[in-house]
């Protein structure tokens, strides 16, 4: 199998599995509050940003969608924050009419790293900790694609690994 081929067929596999994931965004809570609603509109980002990497990928935009995931992840652990730990205040903040008020208000929200210790023993354990086995391993080189470091250089001059045969059979 090609790696083109091969990239189609995980692109579509990960759309599949996008359309089921996709399908708890549309659940209606009992009574939907703020909170839910803010973080339904979160998962709703962050699975854009998904279409968004795939969309990169299919056109061999790798660098972009590799940045892209990023943004990604700051979504989906953004929206645990709000339905799991953010105080009440911070989700009004985020949940007000846009003005330039209030979205200098919304900017004094806690950082990535100070949302995944809100969680910590509030969200699902399993969630919580591959949220930090992500951000432990991929945090840097992520970062590094988002602000022009060394792994963009790298990878958008000499090109992406393909992976070997045995690697992608297991």
């Amino acid at each position: 199998m090609s790696s083109e081929s091969n990239l189609n067929e995980i692109l579509k596999r990960s759309a599949e599995l996008e359309n089921v994931l996709a399908e708890f965004i549309h659940i209606d809570f009992f009574k939907p509050s703020e909170r839910c609603t803010a973080s339904k509109i979160m998962c709703s980002v962050a699975f854009e940003h998904a279409q968004s990497v795939k969309m990169l990928l299919a056109t061999h935009n790798f660098t972009s969608a590799v940045g892209l995931l990023r943004l990604q992840f700051e979504a989906f652990v953004r929206a645990l924050w709000l339905y799991y730990a953010a105080k009440d205040t911070l989700v009004t903040k985020l949940t007000v009419e846009l003005t330039h008020e209030n979205a200098k208000r919304a900017q004094k929200i806690p950082l990535l790293s100070e949302m995944l210790r809100q969680l910590e023993g509030k969200a699902p354990k399993i969630a919580f900790e591959q949220l930090i086995e992500f951000k432990e391993y991929q945090w840097k080189p992520l970062s590094s694609f988002v602000h022009g470091g060394i792994h963009a250089i790298n990878r958008h001059s000499t090109g992406y690994p393909i992976p070997r045969a045995s690697a992608r059979k297991s």
